[in-house]
């Protein structure tokens, strides 16, 4: 299985979805994604699913980290943008999106590998791992 995640920063914060599948992430932080489809290009994914998620599309991604396991493979994507979208209280799944400042994040339920995943993609550092906080 391939799927994808992506996270838009801007004036207010990165866009995250509120998990409510599967159980593993139920109640916790993640980007806006969801699976590839047979044939799909993870980057056309990633619009798709932001488009579908947030109602909004939104092409500027740009690749920064792929995590691939016996079965799965993620491909997370970034992007930026310089004024706010307005979000819709819910995803197409009824699960709440919210900007949250990178910041912040720590003080909310989260899956395991957010902060190291933001620190990759929005830390302009030559060592972005020294801003992760565990």
């Amino acid at each position: 299985m391939q799927y994808v995640a992506g996270f838009l920063k801007t004036p207010s914060g990165v866009v995250f979805v509120r998990k409510k599948k599967p159980v593993w992430q139920k109640g916790k932080l993640n980007g806006v994604g969801g699976k590839v489809e047979d044939g799909e290009h993870p980057e056309d994914a990633m619009k798709r699913e932001w488009k579908e998620e947030t109602g909004h599309d939104f092409s500027d991604w740009n690749l920064f980290c792929e995590l691939n396991g016996a079965d799965f493979s993620v491909y997370f994507y970034k992007g930026q943008l310089a004024e706010d979208i307005s979000l819709p209280d819910e995803n197409d799944s009824g699960e709440p999106l919210y900007y949250i400042k990178v910041e912040d994040v720590q003080n909310h339920p989260r899956i395991s590998n957010i902060d190291w995943l933001l620190a990759l993609a929005f830390t302009d550092s030559d060592n972005p791992m020294a801003y992760v906080r565990v």
